[in-house]
């Protein structure tokens, strides 16, 4: 990276920046506005197949023939029932959720709360060599679109990633820049890195 991207560009929108006295912490809240359509596609998705159950909940079964011919309908739908678990849940994460990055002398620590989330870790001070950004592209039909990942080298020459899918590059760069700051960790250039 260039000797610019040192320069102290103000704390990028969605991010918070905390001396907490023992160390620093840099909070980032997690929602934006493809939250709110999940949402709205989860609830549909979940009224119908409450729809769909209650449907075939009201059907008698007089033999156990129909019984049996039901039980296909009964768990046919399963998988659409955890997408539809799982896009609720994901939504209200996008509401409510938001990532801490705590920092001091000891411990590196990444916190997704209040609703749990994989991710979570805590990392020893003395293991941590390098972080960096990477870039990361996904294309569909609908376009090209961007996020952007802090991935860590221990030590030991293992790369961990850190956080993913951060939607502004100023975002990972300043939550990088702070906590290699904090650290006293020389910024070198890595291999696959964004600049």
């Amino acid at each position: 990276m260039d000797n610019q991207t040192y320069l102290d560009p103000g704390l990028p929108e969605g991010l918070e920046l905390n001396n907490t006295g023992t160390g620093i912490e840099i909070t980032r809240k997690w929602f934006s506005v493809l939250h709110i359509f999940t949402g709205i596609f989860a609830l549909v998705w979940c009224g119908f197949l409450f729809f769909w159950y209650s449907i075939l909940g009201s059907i008698a079964a007089p033999g156990e023939e129909t019984s049996n011919f039901l039980l296909i309908f009964y768990l046919f739908p399963l998988i659409h029932v955890a997408v539809g678990v799982y896009l609720l849940y994901y939504s209200l994460c996008g509401f409510f959720n938001k990532t801490t990055i705590s920092v001091d002398w000891e411990n590196l620590r990444i916190k997704h709360h209040p609703l749990p989330w994989r991710g979570n870790r805590t990392i020893p001070r003395s293991d941590i060599k390098q972080l960096y950004v990477k870039r990361q592209e996904s294309h569909s039909r609908n376009g090209t679109s961007v996020t952007y990942d802090i991935n860590l080298i221990t030590q030991s020459g293992r790369d961990i990633k850190l956080l993913k899918g951060l939607p502004a590059d100023e975002q990972a760069r300043f939550i990088e820049r702070e906590v290699e700051k904090y650290l006293h960790i020389e910024n070198v250039p890595v291999r696959g890195e964004y600049s």
